[in-house]
């Protein structure tokens, strides 16, 4: 969903669709965001002057050099794909 995310805010006439066979996303670990991670993407979405964009960035910067759960990330990345106009696809939805 974060390429997805990426994609569409880079290019928002984009139509794009998730795949995810996985009815409801759950995992039970966490990640460390690395900051410069989050620089190198930021970067190359800073033109853009899209709102939803602008929504993305600043979900990324908030996580920017903190350890995050992985269900929270799915989570506010899925709503972020939702506003965006991306389709998710689950489980018997995907099939």
């Amino acid at each position: 969903i974060t390429t997805a995310c990426a994609l569409k805010a880079a290019h928002p006439d984009l139509n794009i669709t998730v795949l995810d066979k996985r009815p409801v996303a759950k995992r039970a670990h966490g990640l460390s965001i690395q900051s410069d991670s989050v620089a190198k993407i930021t970067a190359l979405l800073h033109a853009s002057t899209n709102q939803h964009t602008k929504d993305f960035t600043a979900i990324l910067e908030g996580w920017s050099g903190q350890f995050i759960r992985t269900n929270d990330i799915e989570q506010k990345l899925a709503e972020c794909a939702q506003n965006m106009g991306i389709t998710v696809l689950r489980g018997s939805s995907y099939e």
